[in-house]
Order: structure tokens, then sequence, then C-alpha cells
């Protein structure tokens, strides 16, 4: 009797770890679940799996909280991580250079990801329906944003276009209902049909293309264009005052003077959109001084206003609780030379 006692605690303890550790092969990486982490290792691309079962870790999806792809994974496959509803957070290693069609969608628990410098495409619908992101960075990195690549982000409320897309494609903010401010470059010349449909809370729009960009029908419905502000250069009022598209919105001239330069990779500012705190890792630089500018190119802030801590601490943090919300440059003098960030206070 003792035996069998044993034995059958030794297969209950057995169950248990395999409740809590799943895992196996995908392609050429391997994937694990230990305490709901979802971690893949390994070197190469992911599959795509085209439909959410098909993905080896799908009937496990309800446990899974976070998500963890290490150096070495260099895609993220279509429809990868469907309707895995309880993540909160993904890490994504810089290597990672595709994130393929649908791979979060429907993620509606998930917060927080950062997409790193080394991706250069997002598919459609890729975070399709996750409805508590509320903020997200895409790089300079990222020359293609598929379509409807966040519709119905529910929480949305600040995104820039990096200045290397060319194409705001069919119902890329669909429904992104808490969207309140838009910066778009000028490398864009064209949006597409319902891009940013019911985006009903959509207060500010920079603009910085001279020329009134080509747009489609129903770009901006159900969206009250005359309680919307639309910043563009100042040249260039007059043409958007006479663009059908554009001219029902509040137009208001801007000075395009003040470029950014992300050549400093080790100088980090986060979070970014801020509701008024930000942190600056300014790693091994020494920083001699820091200004904050408005889109017009007016000076709203010196460091000694800021300075909170000494600007050799890393990390330092910056207060601009205080300024309006709106899209600002970061200044900062260092003894490597001036960096101009891009910043969003919501």
């Amino acid at each position: 009797m003792k035996k069998i006692a044993f034995t059958l605690l030794i297969v209950a303890l057995l169950n248990i770890a395999n409740a809590f550790a799943q895992g196996g092969t995908t392609g050429p990486l391997t994937w694990n679940i230990e305490e709901g982490v979802l971690t893949i290792s390994g070197e190469g691309e992911m599959p795509d799996y085209y439909y959410p079962y098909y993905a080896p870790w799908y009937e496990y999806q309800e446990s899974i909280k976070a998500i963890v792809i290490e150096d070495g994974v260099t895609c993220i496959g279509e429809a990868a991580f469907v309707f895995c509803k309880n993540v909160i957070s993904i890490i994504i290693p810089n290597g990672v250079t595709n994130i393929g069609e649908g791979a979060f969608y429907a993620c509606t628990n998930l917060t927080l990801i950062t997409i790193p410098n080394s991706v250069t495409s997002l598919g459609e619908v890729v975070f399709y329906n996750c409805i508590s992101l509320s903020s997200i960075i895409i790089p300079n990195s990222v020359k293609n944003i598929g379509k409807g690549a966040f519709y119905s982000c529910k929480s949305l409320k600040s995104i820039v276009i990096p200045n290397s897309i060319t194409y705001i494609y069919e119902k890329t903010f669909y429904q992104c209902t808490s969207l309140a401010s838009v910066t778009i470059p000028c490398s864009v010349i064209g949006i597409r049909d319902g891009a940013f449909y019911a985006c009903e809370n959509l207060t500010l729009i920079t603009n910085f293309n001279p020329t009134p960009i080509d747009i489609n029908h129903h770009v901006f419905e159900l969206i009250i264009q005359s309680a919307c502000t639309l910043q563009v250069p100042a040249n260039a009022i007059s043409d958007y005052k006479n663009a059908p598209e554009w001219k029902e919105f509040n137009i208001v001239g801007i000075e395009v003077g003040i470029v950014e330069t992300d050549n400093e990779p080790s100088l980090r500012i986060f979070p970014n959109p801020t509701n008024g705190e930000l942190t600056m890792d300014n790693g091994e630089l020494t920083i001699e001084n820091i200004e904050i500018f408005d889109v017009m190119g007016k000076c709203v802030t010196t460091v000694e206003t800021l300075r909170a801590t000494s600007l050799q601490s890393t990390p330092t943090p910056l207060t601009i609780s205080y300024l309006p919300s709106g899209v600002y440059f970061i200044r900062i003098q260092t003894d490597k030379g001036l960096i101009t960030k891009k910043i969003i206070k919501q």
C-alpha cells in the first residue's frame, strides 16, 4: 500500500509539474511555459501559423500572462499569439525584423510592448482589438504598417507615425476611440479609407507635410473636425484650407525649424508619450544642458526649471506636467554633441 501511495504521489507531482511547465519546438526555435511566462528561444524565424490553433502553445493560451522572445529570434510569425487574452506584456529583442499579420490579434489585456529599432514591418491587423494597449512607440526603422494594424485599440491615446512611412493604410487606427493626438511626418503622402474612422476623441493632428496629403473618403468620418486642431507648416495654411478633406479642421500654422536627431541610441527618454513624468537614461553620456521647444520653435523650458537631481546621474527625472498637451522637442547638449528628440505630452 505504501508503494502504491508513493507511486500515486509521484504521478500527482508530475501532473502538477506538467501543468506549470509546457514546451516543445516550433520551426528552428524552442518554447516553454513556466508560471505563466511563454519563452521562445533559438536562432532564426518563427514560423507563420496562419490560424491560431496552429501555434503549438494554443491550448495553453489562457494561462499565458507574459511573452519573452529571446535574442536570436528574427521574425514573429503570423497569428503567433492570437487570442492570448491574458497576456499583459511582451518582450521583443533587437534583431526581430518583421512582426507578422495578426501576431497579437485580440490580446485584450496587453498593456505594454516595445518595438525594437530592428523591426521594419508590422503586419496587417497585428494589434487588432488590443483594447488595453494605451501607448506604443513605432521606431523610424518601420517602413510599413499594415492595414488595420491598430484596429479597435480603444485605449491608445496618441501615436507618432515614424518618418519612414509613406502611406497610412485602410483602417489602421479604425475605432481607436481614445486617440487624442496624432503626429504625421512629411514622408506620408497618402492616407487611405477609414484610417482614423470613429477616432471620436481626436483633438490634435500635427501634420508636417507642406503639401495637403492625398486622403480617401471616410478617413476622418465620425470625427468633429471643427473641434480638432490641425497643425501644419505655416506656409501651407492656405493650401490646407482649400483642400476638401482638410478644410473643416481648425487649422493653425507652425514653424517647422526643429529636426529630430536620433543619433545616440544610448540616450533613452521614457515613457513617451507621457502624462508629465519623464525619465532620461543618459548611460555614459555627460549632459551639459537641456531645453524643451514647442513645435513653433519657442523654448518653453530650460534645465533650470527641470533640475531635480544632478544631470550626471542615471536616470534623470524630468517633470513636464505643467505643459499643455501636444508635441515638443527636447534638445540635449552632451559631451558627444547635440541630441534632439520628439516627445508627446498627453
